[in-house]
């Protein structure tokens, strides 16, 4: 029942923190001359591409964990499913977390207007994640209740 739990937390994680909001985009955009917009946009591609790199790595290591570990080839298809998921989302975590990164936004803001419209980027980015990971859990929960106690 935990890779259910951590599968819609995860999933719903995800979908919370998939796009900034614009007017704190805006508003980093407006104190960003052209270079430093474009080092921007190269962070972007950047993170984006460790994110699919964890995300392929996580896959292919569920469906090998699915097919290999013999108590998961006996589970059920929505056992397997879930805890392929979830063994998905914690590889992709863990491999952006901790993949070595060659450029940070801190690194070129200038002034203190800079940094704090990217703090607030950052920050709201990191909330929304973490936001959508306990209300995942909260769904989650809320589904297992209901598939003990229906009627």
């Amino acid at each position: 029942m935990w890779s259910f739990y951590l599968s819609i937390a995860f999933i719903t994680a995800t979908i919370a923190s998939m796009y900034a909001p614009s007017s704190l985009k805006q508003n980093l955009s407006q104190h960003l001359n052209k270079q430093e917009q474009q080092y921007y946009q190269d962070i972007i591609v950047m993170r984006r591409n460790i994110y699919f790199q964890g995300f392929v790595l996580g896959i292919l290591l569920a469906i090998g964990a699915v097919h290999f570990i013999p108590s998961l080839k006996k589970a059920n298809k929505s056992n397997r499913l879930f805890t392929a998921i979830a063994i998905t989302f914690i590889v992709n975590y863990f491999y952006y977390i901790l993949y070595p990164k060659d450029k940070y936004m801190i690194e070129i803001l200038d002034t203190k207007a800079e940094n704090k419209a990217w703090l607030s980027i950052y920050k709201s980015m990191q909330f929304r994640y973490h936001i959508g990971f306990l209300l995942g859990l909260g769904a989650a929960a809320c589904i297992h209740h209901y598939m003990i106690f229906k009627a």
